[in-house]
């Protein structure tokens, strides 16, 4: 026999004791859960997951130095940016009114959906909308409920591409576009500028490569130098010949010119000196005054007279060249002077095309980063090119849910039955707290310290209909909480000798007691006789002899689980008058079952005892 010690004897008290709030409180949250699961409005949902890849690049669309941007690894902070991003006003309110041009699922499907005007369904659509970050991921999971499946989808993916499509504005604004192309604008007109000035001053220098026309002015100039200095060579060493030829040309003695590089002179000049040197041989061999002499004598007037004159006629040709070189000599200083004028007017060019050119690059730096930048921002604001953004992907699309979100009758009508049980133990425990009256006998002893003789059962009387109407709830209340919860009872108290619940009511031994229905002199007296004994009873008047406690049969456990529930008497082992098949029960009911009842059996007290009298 399992003995029960004081806790879960007290335990057992409470929840017998309490039995009808504990059941109706089931009752009612098991009804309600029902009535959710049949009649509540469905909730449908949807699912969706992007992934973070990187950090937008920050470039500074003003700056002229182009730079290279690099992706930056994803933080914490950037996460919660694109979750707010995809619960903004903006991404819901255009995911709506796309929803609303939509000629499958427009506007009056929307609010027939909802049963909402127009004006609430952005506040609507957020309270439904959940976005959350996976931990330790760059993965953001999306979720949208809605009163049906194909309306959560086709919202949810309407809000991710309006995301994709409001962030690349976030990220790459219209402005920056239509400032990349004024700036682009404005470079192109300079550069254009730029190039007619350095066209006018390439016709003004009138060179197209002033550096080559430079080198070559200068190698020019050199050999111009060089052939200035030659003629200027050959002019002193002709002057000094013609100085020298008119110096001999007026010496009163005969001159024979033989410095005179020329072959008439020469031949002149030694024709003289023949005739010279005849002169003085005769003038040894003749006199002063002779013929001989005389004829020599003008032999040679002649021939120097003739040689004075090719001696003047050869200083006039001489004369005449240098004049020619000096005239040569003036024209290569002027060429000179020309050319070194000529390179300083192409360096002056050459160095405001330097300064154009330079103005050129610059600008045409500028140009080619803004004209980068102008294609990178139109291509990034392209919506036809929305989806292949490099930062972030669709891992999966909005995908709706096979079932039902809310409610789930698998769940919350099991829920609802647990729920019921706490708060009706809850309650119980309770009312029993407040509650100060003695409700069981062994109370007595326990707070006064007096022995009880008996106790009598105080209830009223109950019409027969009353009774019979009583009767017949009690039976249905149990009959619904064993199919909700005797299936999980049964395993647990197929095992259990729940007869040993009736013979161990009291501490002790059984106290005598007496029943409140009326019985044969001989039964009564027997079942008095051996309660005060301690010993094992036997039936009344009203039952069959021989059935020794604890009771095994299913009529005495329910008889001894009533005076439990009641807490107005005890019975001490006597038969009941009521018979197993008064309530249905087959007399050879299986202890399991027997078990099973022993749980709810606080609910059949009532129900037994009205069947009893």
């Amino acid at each position: 026999m399992i003995q029960l010690d004081e806790p879960k004897r007290e335990l057992a008290y409470v929840i017998f004791g309490q039995k009808w709030k504990i059941m109706t409180l089931t009752l009612i949250c098991t009804l309600a859960a029902v009535y959710v699961s049949l009649f509540w409005p469905s909730t449908y949902g949807s699912y969706g997951t992007l992934l973070v890849k990187s950090r937008n690049a920050e470039v500074n669309i003003e700056a002229l130095q182009s730079t290279d941007a690099r992706a930056e690894p994803v933080r914490k902070e950037d996460l919660y940016s694109e979750i707010s991003i995809l619960t903004s006003n903006e991404v819901l309110q255009r995911a709506i009114n796309r929803l609303q041009q939509d000629d499958a699922l427009g506007l009056a499907a929307v609010q027939e959906a909802w049963g909402m005007t127009e004006s609430k369904q952005l506040r609507r659509l957020r309270s439904m909308f959940t976005a959350t970050v996976v931990p330790t991921s760059n993965v953001i999971n999306l979720d949208l409920q809605g009163p049906s499946p194909e309306f959560t989808r086709r919202a949810l993916a309407e809000i991710l591409d309006q995301y994709i499509r409001f962030r690349l504005e976030v990220f790459s604004p219209e402005r920056a576009v239509s400032f990349l192309g004024g700036q682009l604008s404005y470079f192109r007109e300079e550069l254009t500028t730029k190039k007619t000035e350095l066209l006018q001053e390439l016709e003004v220098a009138g060179v197209t490569l002033p550096e080559r026309q430079i080198d070559y002015n200068l190698q020019l100039q050199r050999d111009l130098v060089t052939r200035r200095q030659d003629i200027e060579t050959q002019a002193v060493q002709l002057r000094s010949l013609i100085d020298r030829i008119a110096n001999e040309l007026v010496k009163p003695d005969i001159q024979f010119f033989s410095f005179v590089d020329n072959a008439t002179i020469q031949n002149l000049g030694q024709s003289l000196q023949t005739l010279v040197a005849d002169h003085h041989a005769k003038a040894h061999l003749f006199l002063a005054g002779r013929e001989e002499v005389a004829q020599s004598n003008a032999h040679i007037a002649r021939a120097y007279s003739t040689l004075k004159q090719e001696v003047r006629a050869y200083m006039l040709d001489k004369q005449s060249e240098l004049s020619a070189m000096q005239r040569s000599i003036r024209q290569l200083d002027t060429r000179i002077d020309d050319l070194e004028g000529a390179n300083m007017r192409i360096r002056r060019g050459k160095l405001k095309v330097e300064d154009i050119e330079r103005d050129l690059a610059l600008l045409r730096s500028s140009y080619e980063t803004f004209f980068v930048r102008n294609e990178e921002a139109l291509t990034a604001s392209n919506p036809e090119l929305a989806f292949l953004n490099s930062y972030v992907s669709i891992l999966t699309p909005a995908t709706a849910h096979d079932k039902a979100l809310f409610p789930q009758p698998r769940t919350l009508i099991p829920l609802g039955v647990i729920t019921g049980l706490i708060l009706g133990l809850s309650l119980g425990f309770l009312y029993e707290y407040f509650d100060q009256t003695f409700k069981r006998p062994m109370e007595v002893e326990d707070v006064l310290g007096l022995p009880v003789i008996f106790s009598l059962n105080y209830k009223e009387d109950l019409d027969p209909v009353e009774k019979t109407s009583l009767s017949w709830a009690g039976a249905s209340a149990v009959a619904v909480l064993v199919l909700l919860v005797g299936l999980g009872g049964w395993r647990v108290l197929q095992d259990t000798d729940v007869s040993e619940l009736a013979t161990n009511l009291s501490p002790g031994q059984w106290m005598a007691t007496v029943t409140g229905a009326a019985a044969p002199d001989a039964g009564s007296d027997a079942g008095v006789q051996q309660a005060g004994n301690g010993e094992q009873a036997h039936e009344g008047s009203l039952g069959e002899v021989g059935a020794p406690a604890p009771l095994r049969r299913a009529d005495d456990f329910l008889v001894g689980l009533a005076a439990l529930g009641d807490t107005a008497f005890t019975f001490s082992g006597a038969r009941s008058p009521v018979r197993s098949t008064a309530l249905g029960f087959d007399e050879s009911m299986d202890q399991t079952f027997v078990g099973l009842y022993g749980l709810l059996g606080s609910s059949l007290s009532l129900t037994t005892a009205t069947l009893e009298r």
